[in-house]
């Protein structure tokens, strides 16, 4: 992954009014445990108008789905609900030939309430002019324990003690 295209994807994001939310492992290394990933995992609000501005924002930087999915399929949520069913989908990955190193996953379900997660969700400047949405640590730590992966598991020990530490100095 690389920093500027991740740069350049939340910018368009946020220039866009894009509601999201970061999850997965660039959340992780945000909220202070550093490790590898090699791409963005998004919650988008799956509300069709942020859903077809946000594909269109990502389109405009060089993203596009890897599989054949329109905007307006994606919007749709009898199809989303029909992909999770008949191919067992939990993410969109888009791709691009402008930023090659970084792929971006997007839900094809909110898993949690997005209103209530985006207002507690934190708000960390990555950069000046830069502030984006991470998910709540607990949530996140929710999140990688329904997956229930080697690397979730490491994820969720981690994110345990940030969550402490962070409790103690209440």
């Amino acid at each position: 992954m690389k920093i500027s295209s991740l740069r350049t994807i939340l910018h368009a994001l946020n220039n866009n009014n894009i509601r999201y939310l970061i999850v997965g492992g660039v959340a992780v290394n945000i909220h202070g445990y550093q490790r590898m990933t090699q791409d963005l995992d998004l919650v988008i609000q799956l509300m069709p108008d942020n859903i077809i501005n946000a594909l269109t924002t990502l389109e405009n930087i060089g993203y596009r789905p890897g599989i054949p999915v329109t905007k307006q399929d994606f919007a749709n949520p009898d199809i989303r609900n029909q992909w999770i069913e008949t191919k067992h989908m939990e993410v969109l990955a888009l791709i691009s030939d402008q930023h090659p190193e970084t792929t971006l996953d997007i839900f094809v379900t909110e898993p949690f309430n997005f209103n209530t997660e985006y207002q507690k969700s934190d708000i960390v400047q990555l950069d000046q002019n830069l502030d984006v949405h991470i998910v709540s640590i607990q949530t996140l730590i929710d999140m990688k324990k329904s997956v229930g992966r080697d690397r979730d598991k490491d994820d969720i020990k981690h994110l345990t003690w940030i969550l402490e530490s962070n409790n103690d100095k209440k």
